[in-house]
Parts: structure tokens; sequence; C-alpha cells
């Protein structure tokens, strides 16, 4: 039943004027749990920036079905990455040095998976922030626009059923 909430108050908030940068941040959110599990320290810590920033949870778990399900086909990439992280000469003594605090082994760092995904997942944020913000705006722009101008919908809100659907939704 919540997450029934969550996905109807998604579909309003894509219908609404504002809201396109609250979706585009929780898709973009979801990209840290996906690619190192979603019960990792990292993975708690951006879910509780989600509850905090109070941004759009059926979005954010949406991204997150559709990012786990991309993570699974660039595995590999994403641990060469950590290698390469983990490996390089420049960074052998601050990871010696971070490994070292009782906190670190909790993060889980020195697995090269984990390493890769949250770097990748780093590089990506800023680009996907930007893309989904564009493409939600763009969606709202032509597609809602249009579609309010139709015959079919316009005949469709003044339907009793309709009416009563959204005093549901709205006592929600």
């Amino acid at each position: 039943m919540y997450i029934l909430k969550q996905v109807i108050k998604l579909i309003r908030l894509l219908h609404a004027e504002e809201g396109a940068f609250n979706i585009a941040l929780a898709i973009s959110l979801s990209l840290f749990p996906a690619f190192a599990g979603f019960m990792s320290v990292f993975g708690l810590l951006t879910l509780i920036l989600v509850v905090f920033f109070r941004v759009q949870m059926g979005a954010y778990f949406l991204g997150y079905f559709f990012f786990s399900i991309l993570s699974l086909t660039i595995l590999t990439p994403m641990n060469v990455i950590g290698l390469k992280i983990l490996t390089a000469p420049s960074f052998l003594s601050i990871w010696t040095q971070f490994y070292q605090w009782p906190v670190m082994h909790w993060l889980k760092y020195n697995d090269t998976l984990v390493m890769g995904g949250q770097i990748l997942a780093l590089i990506l944020f800023p680009l996907c922030l930007w893309i989904f913000n564009y493409l939600v705006q763009k969606y709202q722009k032509t597609i809602v626009l249009k579609m309010k101008n139709t015959k079919i919908y316009k005949g469709f809100v003044k339907t009793s059923f309709f009416l009563n659907y959204n005093n549901i939704l709205e006592s929600l």
C-alpha cells in the first residue's frame, strides 16, 4: 500500500508544474545505493538524505530499481575502476591510514566493487541530475500540456469517476 501511494504521488508530481528538480534529485540519489548496495552504510546515508530533504520517495525507489539492473550489467567496469583506485601508488598511504580506523571496516571501501561503484556514482550524479531534470521539465511542458488539451481528457475530468478518484487522492 505504501509503494502504491508513492507511485500515485509521483504521477501527481509529474503532472504538477513544480517538482522537476525534486524528481530528478530523487532518481539521481538512487545511484549510490544501487551501485554499492542498499544496505551499505552509504546506501543508508543516502536514504537518510532522501528522507531529510523530503525528495520524492516513489522516484527514489523507481530509480533504485532501474539503476540496480544497470549496475548488474556494468559490474566489470566498476570492479576495474575500484581496483585502479585502491592499488594506485599515490593513494596507497591514504588507504592504509584510513583502513586503520575502525569505522572504515563498516564502509567496505577496501572492496573494489564498492569503491568502483561509489566513484562511478559520484561521477554520474551531476550528469544524471541534469539529464533527469531536463527530461521531467520537457515532459511537463510538452506531453502533459498536450494531454490536457485533448477532448478525451477534458471529458474525463468532468466524470464522477474522476471526481471521486481525485477526492480519494486528496485524502491520502
